[in-house]
């Protein structure tokens, strides 16, 4: 729990940040529902990679190598996410990247946030699927945490 507040505090953070972008730039204000979506799609992706943390948890308690796996897999995706242009379809990586579900979750995220082209029903997608794989990792952890403790002791 300690940890999702940490979370949400961090995304407050970056959210003052982003308004402090906006205001320097003299970016337009979106409106305040795509302003929702653009907030509830960067929450599902934060939730997202929390929920797939602790999917991943209880089997890295197990053994080392998933540890050195889930090191190296968040820059694997990142490196494969466009975040702060928009897909080319025409290269290898826009073809990837065409494939990549964070693509589009950015893209939503995006377009809600500056206007523009873009998906932003796949903004509030990710928001839900986010929130559904938090609770299920939660849901996880918490019952495999006996379990887990039990083959640590053996």
């Amino acid at each position: 729990m300690a940890d999702l507040m940490q979370l949400l505090f961090t995304m407050l953070v970056r959210f003052s940040i982003v308004v402090a972008v906006y205001a320097l730039f003299s970016v337009p204000a979106p409106s305040p529902v795509m302003a929702m979506i653009a907030v509830l799609g960067y929450c599902g992706i934060a939730f997202a990679g929390s929920g797939i943390g602790l999917l991943i948890a209880p089997f890295a308690a197990l053994t080392q190598d998933l540890e050195h796996v889930s090191s190296l897999l968040p820059w694997t995706i990142f490196a494969i996410t466009p975040v702060f242009v928009p897909i080319t379809g025409s290269t290898i990586l826009g073809r990837i990247a065409a494939i990549n579900p964070l693509t589009w979750a950015f893209d939503g995220i995006r377009a809600a946030a500056y206007g523009g082209e873009g998906h932003t029903i796949a903004s509030a997608l990710a928001g839900l699927l986010g929130s559904a794989l938090l609770l299920l990792g939660w849901s996880l952890c918490r019952v495999s945490r006996p379990h887990v403790v039990e083959r640590l002791m053996m």
